[in-house]
């Protein structure tokens, strides 16, 4: 075949209105063309300009965050929040570019050395995480920022302190289209739609059509370059992959069969029958490949709640020739993928990131498998669920039902059967769960020999009697009270009486109470008196009022109260004009406990 010869020229002269000219330059050794206004494109570079381009011209970029900020605390220093940055160096191998990912953490309290002299700084952030400060990018030469990332702008026109920042400038590439191409490696393999799916039939795998993205497929098509076009697979081929334990990646031959095993540390291992494993599934535009899963769990809601989670040591030939589709969960009794309680996956978006869809059917979740898979542990009930049951199945009653155990777990601390609750702790209220109680005083009510009310009948209800208090004199009852153990120790008590007349007049009656109170081993003291005002306008009514509380502070259970409970109606107040009839008298209090730790002593 006769060889192709092309002459170097000189730059020619300007062309005509509408024309251009193209030659061969003798200097450079490149194509040139000039257009009718004499300006020259240049179409081939040297080597040398090739390496400056390429110095000049990756994808490295800001992805996310790396906002800078003046320090709230000292304004000549900057902050800078946490972000993602990629680098994509390709000038030691144009043809297979190193990429870089970094998760930057954030910084505070970052130094620029321009402040005094200069007005502003650049900020940037290279592949290690280091923060650099330069002059501005005008021109600034942007090869030399090939591992680093522009991230702000620090603004100090009073050579103190940082007045603002600009923020997210990130890295403008010279040279989009090598951008372009850079980031098309970076990111790899992309599924275009929501196709190449699978579904289980029997122990084959089933693979919707759909479309890829991978720069260097379908290159003839230049319409739609790069996308290249699967058609379903049904069944798709599988070929499985593991690690045989010394790094090296094993790719089985081809079938059509799912295989129930998983990566025992190199080792293929057979599942059991209730032994469950995910595997991770990729489609390479011609087959399956499966990588097993390196851990078995011992259901499959456990199993699900690892998706996404756990780790595997990935194959690195996987997402360079295939594209992520899903995970596969199977035990080793699975024996029909199409069936949800033998079988889930789920698909995984266009990224290879974790979409679930659809759900796990109802009799396979565990407890601890809705646990672990909680947001936050705990269940939920609506009034359409009902409520949660957890019923003795033995007849007669068997073991507990619940049991809470240290966090040892060598200790029951409260056990729940079907006909008992038992505890080796105490119970003990607090918050909401603190409730009242009365510490009725009535039965043991004593009248003195001195103005006691008559013990009289509620004429107009029949043969019932009740300690009736007169006009116009003070009449007393007297009665002493323990604080039980139940009794949240230090907190007020509130007294209340209840009473009733036999008629309907209206009129004021005055109430009052004398008492002390004293600890075990304790002094009492001179008695407090306090009195309240009661209304009356309906005859036998069930009146109830209530006494100022009387403060617990500094008192003990088994604490004595000595109590005077009277009828002030020789108070001017006290205008009912005939006798009020006693119902009850009681101490309110709050408890907190079904007892005390010792006979005598309790522990709040």
């Amino acid at each position: 075949m006769t060889k192709i010869r092309v002459k170097e020229q000189t730059e020619p002269a300007t062309p005509a209105s509408g024309c251009s000219v193209m030659w061969i330059d003798s200097s450079s050794k490149t194509l040139k063309s000039k257009d009718s206004n004499g300006t020259i494109h240049d179409y081939g570079l040297s080597d040398a300009t090739t390496i400056e381009i390429l110095n000049s011209s990756e994808s490295t970029h800001l992805l996310s965050g790396c906002q800078t900020e003046v320090n709230g605390s000292n304004a000549a220093l900057f902050d800078i929040s946490a972000g993602k940055l990629i680098f994509s160096d390709a000038h030691i191998n144009p043809s297979n570019p190193t990429v870089y990912l970094l998760n930057y953490t954030g910084s505070t309290g970052n130094v620029t050395s321009r402040l005094a002299d200069h007005d502003d700084s650049l900020v940037t952030i290279n592949k290690l995480g280091v923060v650099n400060v330069y002059p501005l990018m005008n021109g600034t030469d942007f090869s030399k920022f090939r591992d680093e990332v522009a991230v702000g702008i620090l603004f100090h026109t009073d050579h103190v302190q940082i007045s603002y920042t600009t923020d997210g400038i990130g890295y403008i590439p010279v040279n989009l289209g090598s951008s372009v191409v850079d980031l098309a490696v970076s990111v790899g393999i992309i599924n275009l739609d929501h196709g190449n799916t699978y579904l289980g039939s029997g122990m084959s795998l089933n693979k919707s059509e759909g479309y890829l993205f991978q720069l260097g497929f379908n290159k003839p098509n230049y319409s739609n370059p790069n996308v290249f076009y699967n058609p379903a697979q049904t069944p798709s081929p599988l070929s499985y992959i593991y690690c045989d334990g010394a790094d090296t990646y094993i790719r089985e031959p081809l079938g059509y069969t799912v295989q129930k095993k998983w990566d025992n540390a190199g080792t293929l291992t057979n599942l059991g029958a209730n032994e469950w494993t995910i595997q991770y599934l990729y489609f390479t535009g011609l087959f399956t490949a499966i990588q097993y899963g390196q851990h078995k769990y011992n259901s499959m809601a456990d199993a699900m709640a690892a998706i996404n989670v756990e780790t595997l040591s990935e194959c690195p030939e996987l997402p360079i020739y295939a594209s992520f589709r899903g995970w596969m969960v199977i035990s080793g009794s699975t024996t029909d993928l199409s069936n949800p309680l033998q079988c889930y996956i789920a698909q995984a978006d266009k990224f290879g990131t974790h979409v679930i869809t659809g759900g796990l059917a109802t009799n396979s979740t565990t407890l601890q498998g809705a646990y672990n898979n909680s947001i936050e542990p705990e269940i939920k009930i609506t009034p359409a669920r009902g409520a949660v049951t957890i019923q003795d199945a033995d007849t007669p009653t068997g073991g507990n039902l619940i049991e809470v155990k240290n966090s040892g777990g060598s200790q029951t601390i409260l056990k729940v059967a079907a006909d008992r609750i038992e505890a080796t702790e105490k119970f003990r209220l607090s918050g909401d769960g603190i409730c009242y109680e009365d510490l009725k005083v009535s039965a043991g009510l004593r009248p003195a020999a001195l103005l006691p009310p008559d013990f009289a009948q509620l004429t107009g209800l029949g043969n019932v009697y009740l300690w009736a208090f007169d006009l116009t004199k003070v009449e007393s009852l007297y009665a002493t009270v323990q604080l039980p153990h139940a009794w949240k120790q230090g907190t007020n008590i509130v007294p209340h009486i209840h009473w009733t007349a036999a008629d309907g007049n209206a009129g004021n009656i005055v109430w009052g109470i004398e008492y002390t109170w004293a600890n075990m081993d304790g002094t009492f003291s001179t008695t407090t008196v306090q009195e309240i005002t009661a209304a009356n306008s309906t005859a036998y009514y069930h009146h109830v009022d209530t006494f100022p509380a009387i403060s617990g502070s500094g008192k003990t259970v088994s604490s004595i109260l000595m109590i005077r409970l009277f009828r002030n109606g020789a108070s001017a107040s006290d205008t009912y004009g005939t006798d009020a009839y006693l119902l009850d008298f009681d101490l309110h209090y709050q408890i907190d406990s079904l007892g005390s730790e010792t006979l005598t002593t309790k522990t709040n």
